[in-house]
């Protein structure tokens, strides 16, 4: 059986995911600064 909460699970799982993979990596904001990627949720 597929439930709303099975939903929910995935999507963070997902979501952890791409904290994990992008945390630490350079990025370009939209004003042109160059930043570190950081996770202030977990």
């Amino acid at each position: 059986m597929h439930d709303a909460l099975e939903d929910i699970r995935a999507t963070i799982a997902i979501l952890k995911g791409q904290i994990d993979r992008y945390e630490g990596k350079e990025y370009t904001d939209e004003d042109g600064n160059a930043k570190i990627g950081q996770s202030s949720m977990i």
